[in-house]
């Protein structure tokens, strides 16, 4: 009888280990897609970030506020006619 328990308990032990492993592997897989989904993810924010600063340096650039503000604002550059000197009052 003690042969037979010791057998059932190594065989138990044996199918614990095996669950425990394909436990394993199934969070190691879980967890290679979670970070692939996240690199994924930040080389897309990457890129984001990319195209940003380059519609920032874009929109900073002098004939493009030129453009927009003659465009948008009805705005005219001025004529060093149109210029006059304000005094200041006393």
């Amino acid at each position: 009888m003690k042969r037979r328990t010791f057998i059932t308990t190594v065989i138990l032990v044996n199918v614990g280990f095996l669950l425990l492993h394909i436990h394993k592997y199934n969070a190691m897989t879980e967890l290679s897609y979670a970070k692939q989904r996240h690199e994924k993810e930040l080389n897309q924010l990457a890129q984001q970030e990319q195209t940003l600063q380059q519609e920032l340096c874009e929109l900073h650039d002098r004939k493009t506020v030129t453009r927009y503000a003659q465009k948008y604002l009805s705005m005219m550059p001025v004529n060093l006619q149109q210029m006059r000197k304000l005094d200041a009052p006393t």
